[in-house]
Protein backbone atom coordinates (compact mmCIF):
# COMPACT_ATOMS: atom_id res chain seq x y z
CA UNK A 1 0.00 0.00 0.00
CA UNK A 2 1.46 3.27 -0.52
CA UNK A 3 0.01 6.82 0.75
CA UNK A 4 0.82 10.01 -0.91
CA UNK A 5 1.36 8.42 -4.36
CA UNK A 6 0.77 11.94 -6.55
CA UNK A 7 3.14 13.56 -4.35
CA UNK A 8 6.84 14.08 -5.48
CA UNK A 9 8.74 11.06 -3.72
CA UNK A 10 5.04 9.23 -4.00
CA UNK A 11 5.13 8.96 -7.72
CA UNK A 12 8.89 7.95 -7.62
CA UNK A 13 8.11 5.19 -5.22
CA UNK A 14 4.57 3.94 -6.68
CA UNK A 15 6.87 3.58 -10.03
CA UNK A 16 9.61 1.54 -8.76
CA UNK A 17 6.42 -0.51 -6.92
CA UNK A 18 5.21 -1.53 -10.09
CA UNK A 19 8.14 -3.19 -11.02
CA UNK A 20 8.86 -5.20 -8.17
CA UNK A 21 5.11 -5.69 -6.88
CA UNK A 22 1.46 -7.59 -8.99
CA UNK A 23 -0.75 -5.68 -6.69
CA UNK A 24 -0.47 -2.09 -5.04
CA UNK A 25 -3.23 -0.42 -3.32
CA UNK A 26 -2.91 3.54 -3.59
CA UNK A 27 -4.46 5.76 -1.60
CA UNK A 28 -6.04 8.52 -3.20
CA UNK A 29 -6.97 11.77 -1.54
CA UNK A 30 -7.12 14.97 -4.01
CA UNK A 31 -4.95 14.45 -6.90
CA UNK A 32 -5.74 11.16 -8.99
CA UNK A 33 -3.09 7.78 -9.12
CA UNK A 34 -2.89 6.75 -12.77
CA UNK A 35 -4.47 4.19 -14.00
CA UNK A 36 -2.79 0.66 -14.37
CA UNK A 37 -3.48 -3.14 -14.12
CA UNK A 38 -1.34 -3.54 -10.99
CA UNK A 39 -3.31 -0.15 -8.77
CA UNK A 40 -6.02 -0.89 -6.84
CA UNK A 41 -7.17 2.31 -5.58
CA UNK A 42 -8.31 3.54 -2.01
CA UNK A 43 -10.63 6.58 -2.42
CA UNK A 44 -11.33 8.60 0.36
CA UNK A 45 -7.67 9.81 1.62
CA UNK A 46 -5.71 8.62 4.64
CA UNK A 47 -9.20 8.73 6.91
CA UNK A 48 -10.37 5.43 4.86
CA UNK A 49 -7.69 3.35 5.58
CA UNK A 50 -9.88 1.76 8.67
CA UNK A 51 -9.01 -1.77 10.60
CA UNK A 52 -11.40 -3.64 8.23
CA UNK A 53 -9.63 -2.21 5.07
CA UNK A 54 -6.32 -3.38 5.99
CA UNK A 55 -7.56 -6.50 7.23
CA UNK A 56 -9.20 -7.63 4.32
CA UNK A 57 -6.36 -6.65 2.18
CA UNK A 58 -3.39 -7.34 3.97
CA UNK A 59 -0.35 -5.22 3.06
CA UNK A 60 2.69 -6.46 3.57
CA UNK A 61 4.29 -3.18 3.61
CA UNK A 62 2.64 0.81 4.22
CA UNK A 63 5.10 3.29 1.97
CA UNK A 64 3.77 6.59 3.87
CA UNK A 65 4.97 9.46 1.60
CA UNK A 66 2.21 11.86 2.36
CA UNK A 67 1.93 14.85 3.84
CA UNK A 68 -1.32 17.67 4.54
CA UNK A 69 -0.66 21.10 2.85
CA UNK A 70 -1.82 24.27 3.09
CA UNK A 71 0.75 25.99 1.20
CA UNK A 72 -0.89 29.36 0.34
CA UNK A 73 -1.26 30.11 3.68
CA UNK A 74 2.41 29.89 4.30
CA UNK A 75 3.88 29.15 8.42
CA UNK A 76 0.27 29.55 9.68
CA UNK A 77 -0.80 27.11 6.15
CA UNK A 78 1.79 24.39 7.50
CA UNK A 79 0.67 24.40 11.50
CA UNK A 80 -2.69 23.91 10.50
CA UNK A 81 -1.55 20.91 8.07
CA UNK A 82 0.94 19.54 10.82
CA UNK A 83 -2.58 19.47 13.17
CA UNK A 84 -4.15 17.51 10.07
CA UNK A 85 -0.99 15.59 9.91
CA UNK A 86 -0.82 14.47 13.86
CA UNK A 87 -4.54 13.50 14.01
CA UNK A 88 -4.26 11.64 10.69
CA UNK A 89 -1.23 9.82 11.49
CA UNK A 90 -2.43 8.77 15.09
CA UNK A 91 -5.56 7.32 13.94
CA UNK A 92 -3.54 5.57 10.77
CA UNK A 93 -1.27 3.91 13.70
CA UNK A 94 -4.67 2.76 15.79
CA UNK A 95 -6.23 1.60 12.62
CA UNK A 96 -2.89 -0.98 12.03
CA UNK A 97 -2.64 -2.21 15.74
CA UNK A 98 -6.30 -2.88 15.44
CA UNK A 99 -6.28 -4.74 12.45
CA UNK A 100 -3.55 -6.99 13.91
CA UNK A 101 -1.85 -7.76 10.82
CA UNK A 102 2.09 -8.46 10.34
CA UNK A 103 3.16 -5.51 8.19
CA UNK A 104 5.60 -2.41 7.92
CA UNK A 105 4.82 1.18 7.93
CA UNK A 106 8.18 2.51 5.89
CA UNK A 107 7.80 6.74 6.50
CA UNK A 108 9.75 9.23 4.42
CA UNK A 109 10.77 12.27 6.56
CA UNK A 110 13.29 15.14 6.42
CA UNK A 111 16.80 15.74 7.51
CA UNK A 112 15.78 19.38 8.29
CA UNK A 113 14.59 17.99 12.11
CA UNK A 114 18.57 17.91 12.90
CA UNK A 115 19.15 20.97 12.86
CA UNK A 116 22.13 23.41 11.30
CA UNK A 117 25.32 22.23 12.61
CA UNK A 118 28.90 21.47 11.11
CA UNK A 119 28.50 18.26 13.48
CA UNK A 120 27.29 14.96 11.00
CA UNK A 121 23.74 13.69 12.75
CA UNK A 122 23.28 9.14 13.21
CA UNK A 123 19.83 8.26 13.50
CA UNK A 124 20.76 8.84 17.46
CA UNK A 125 21.35 12.57 17.47
CA UNK A 126 18.94 14.89 19.50
CA UNK A 127 16.20 16.82 17.07
CA UNK A 128 16.71 20.59 16.57
CA UNK A 129 13.98 21.18 13.57
CA UNK A 130 14.77 24.16 11.74
CA UNK A 131 12.69 25.88 8.67
CA UNK A 132 9.75 23.94 7.59
CA UNK A 133 10.61 21.01 9.54
CA UNK A 134 9.38 22.72 12.66
CA UNK A 135 5.82 22.62 12.04
CA UNK A 136 5.97 19.18 9.96
CA UNK A 137 8.02 16.99 12.83
CA UNK A 138 4.64 18.21 15.22
CA UNK A 139 2.59 15.95 12.60
CA UNK A 140 5.01 12.84 12.36
CA UNK A 141 4.67 12.27 16.28
CA UNK A 142 2.85 9.75 16.40
CA UNK A 143 4.71 7.73 13.73
CA UNK A 144 8.04 8.85 15.43
CA UNK A 145 6.81 8.08 18.53
CA UNK A 146 5.77 4.40 17.95
CA UNK A 147 7.39 1.50 18.82
CA UNK A 148 5.94 -1.14 16.72
CA UNK A 149 4.98 -4.59 18.00
CA UNK A 150 6.20 -8.06 16.95
CA UNK A 151 4.05 -7.87 14.02
CA UNK A 152 4.09 -4.29 13.25
CA UNK A 153 7.60 -2.65 12.22
CA UNK A 154 8.04 1.29 11.64
CA UNK A 155 10.85 2.39 9.81
CA UNK A 156 11.35 6.15 9.77
CA UNK A 157 13.86 7.09 6.55
CA UNK A 158 15.33 10.52 7.17
CA UNK A 159 16.18 11.96 3.25
CA UNK A 160 18.50 15.14 2.55
CA UNK A 161 17.21 17.17 -0.43
CA UNK A 162 15.31 15.15 -3.12
CA UNK A 163 16.63 16.26 -6.55
CA UNK A 164 14.35 15.76 -9.42
CA UNK A 165 12.24 18.12 -11.94
CA UNK A 166 9.50 19.17 -9.11
CA UNK A 167 8.99 20.12 -5.62
CA UNK A 168 11.79 22.61 -4.25
CA UNK A 169 14.41 22.55 -7.31
CA UNK A 170 10.91 23.40 -9.06
CA UNK A 171 10.01 26.44 -7.40
CA UNK A 172 13.71 28.20 -6.61
CA UNK A 173 15.20 26.89 -9.81
CA UNK A 174 13.66 25.56 -12.86
CA UNK A 175 10.73 28.46 -13.04
CA UNK A 176 13.31 31.01 -12.28
CA UNK A 177 15.55 29.74 -15.02
CA UNK A 178 12.32 29.67 -17.52
CA UNK A 179 11.15 33.02 -16.30
CA UNK A 180 14.52 35.06 -15.69
CA UNK A 181 17.47 32.80 -16.61
CA UNK A 182 18.77 33.19 -13.53
CA UNK A 183 19.12 31.23 -10.00
CA UNK A 184 19.56 32.01 -6.57
CA UNK A 185 22.04 31.79 -4.23
CA UNK A 186 21.27 32.14 -0.45
CA UNK A 187 24.04 33.95 1.19
CA UNK A 188 28.00 33.12 0.65
CA UNK A 189 27.04 29.04 -0.34
CA UNK A 190 29.39 28.03 2.18
CA UNK A 191 26.94 25.78 3.59
CA UNK A 192 27.10 21.83 2.86
CA UNK A 193 24.42 20.34 1.01
CA UNK A 194 23.46 16.17 0.53
CA UNK A 195 21.57 15.79 -2.35
CA UNK A 196 19.88 12.65 -4.08
CA UNK A 197 18.21 11.96 -7.09
CA UNK A 198 14.34 11.18 -6.16
CA UNK A 199 14.76 7.52 -7.87
CA UNK A 200 17.90 6.99 -5.78
CA UNK A 201 15.53 8.07 -2.95
CA UNK A 202 12.42 5.54 -3.82
CA UNK A 203 14.58 2.64 -5.17
CA UNK A 204 16.28 2.64 -1.39
CA UNK A 205 12.83 3.07 0.30
CA UNK A 206 11.71 0.02 -0.97
CA UNK A 207 14.88 -1.58 -0.48
CA UNK A 208 15.06 -1.03 3.42
CA UNK A 209 11.03 -2.36 3.23
CA UNK A 210 12.77 -5.54 2.45
CA UNK A 211 15.99 -6.02 4.14
CA UNK A 212 15.57 -4.03 7.46
CA UNK A 213 13.79 -6.11 10.05
CA UNK A 214 13.99 -3.74 12.96
CA UNK A 215 11.67 -0.87 14.18
CA UNK A 216 13.70 2.44 14.19
CA UNK A 217 15.23 5.85 12.28
CA UNK A 218 17.66 5.71 9.45
CA UNK A 219 19.26 8.27 7.63
CA UNK A 220 19.43 8.23 3.97
CA UNK A 221 21.97 9.40 2.19
CA UNK A 222 24.91 10.05 -1.00
CA UNK A 223 28.39 10.08 0.39
CA UNK A 224 28.66 13.00 -2.01
CA UNK A 225 28.25 16.30 -0.10
CA UNK A 226 28.65 19.83 -2.01
CA UNK A 227 28.41 23.11 -1.00
CA UNK A 228 25.32 25.39 -2.12
CA UNK A 229 27.51 27.73 -4.16
CA UNK A 230 28.96 24.24 -5.96
CA UNK A 231 25.61 23.33 -6.68
CA UNK A 232 24.38 26.55 -8.04
CA UNK A 233 27.51 26.24 -10.38
CA UNK A 234 26.32 22.90 -11.73
CA UNK A 235 22.63 23.88 -12.10
CA UNK A 236 23.63 27.39 -14.00
CA UNK A 237 26.27 25.27 -16.02
CA UNK A 238 23.48 22.67 -17.34
CA UNK A 239 20.90 24.76 -17.58
CA UNK A 240 23.12 27.83 -19.18
CA UNK A 241 21.80 30.11 -15.96
CA UNK A 242 23.32 33.11 -14.30
CA UNK A 243 23.73 32.92 -10.48
CA UNK A 244 22.70 36.31 -8.86
CA UNK A 245 22.24 36.50 -5.23
CA UNK A 246 18.79 35.39 -3.56
CA UNK A 247 17.81 39.03 -2.77
CA UNK A 248 17.39 40.07 -6.30
CA UNK A 249 15.07 37.29 -6.80
CA UNK A 250 13.13 37.04 -4.00
CA UNK A 251 13.32 40.53 -1.56
CA UNK A 252 11.00 39.10 0.49
CA UNK A 253 11.69 35.76 0.84
CA UNK A 254 10.33 33.68 3.75
CA UNK A 255 12.48 33.07 6.56
CA UNK A 256 11.63 29.23 6.70
CA UNK A 257 12.57 28.93 2.84
CA UNK A 258 16.32 30.87 3.53
CA UNK A 259 16.86 28.60 6.88
CA UNK A 260 16.48 26.13 4.84
CA UNK A 261 19.19 26.61 1.85
CA UNK A 262 21.10 28.01 4.64
CA UNK A 263 21.24 25.32 6.88
CA UNK A 264 24.30 22.84 7.04
CA UNK A 265 23.12 19.23 7.38
CA UNK A 266 25.52 16.55 7.42
CA UNK A 267 24.01 12.66 7.81
CA UNK A 268 25.93 9.74 8.45
CA UNK A 269 24.60 6.49 9.60
CA UNK A 270 24.94 3.60 12.37
CA UNK A 271 23.13 1.26 9.62
CA UNK A 272 25.97 1.44 6.58
CA UNK A 273 25.67 -1.71 5.23
CA UNK A 274 22.54 -0.79 2.49
CA UNK A 275 23.84 2.31 1.66
CA UNK A 276 27.26 1.49 0.79
CA UNK A 277 26.66 -1.30 -1.37
CA UNK A 278 24.14 1.28 -3.40
CA UNK A 279 25.17 2.92 -6.36
CA UNK A 280 23.81 6.87 -6.46
CA UNK A 281 23.19 8.99 -9.23
CA UNK A 282 25.38 12.19 -9.59
CA UNK A 283 24.18 15.08 -8.93
CA UNK A 284 24.74 16.69 -12.11
CA UNK A 285 23.95 13.58 -14.05
CA UNK A 286 19.97 14.56 -12.76
CA UNK A 287 19.77 17.49 -13.14
CA UNK A 288 21.12 16.71 -17.24
CA UNK A 289 18.17 14.74 -16.88
CA UNK A 290 15.59 16.88 -15.83
CA UNK A 291 17.28 19.47 -18.40
CA UNK A 292 16.67 17.08 -21.53
CA UNK A 293 13.05 16.54 -20.03
CA UNK A 294 11.97 20.47 -20.22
Amino acid sequence: MIIGGSGFLGKSVLKTLLLNYDVIYAVQNKTPIPDHKKIRVIQGGLKSVSSELLSRIKPSCIFHCGRPTLSGFRRLGRILAAQKAYSLNKTLIQEIKKSNIETRLIFASGSLAYGNSPQPHNEFAKLNPISYSRQYIKGELPILNEKGTDKFKVLVLRFPWLLGDASWFEWFYLQNIQKSGEIPLFGKGSNYMSLIDVKDASALMTKYAEVVDETGVYNIFSPVQIMQKAFAEIVARVFKAEIVPYSKIYPKLETAALDAFQSNIILETRYPSVLSAYKFTNPEETLRAVFQDL
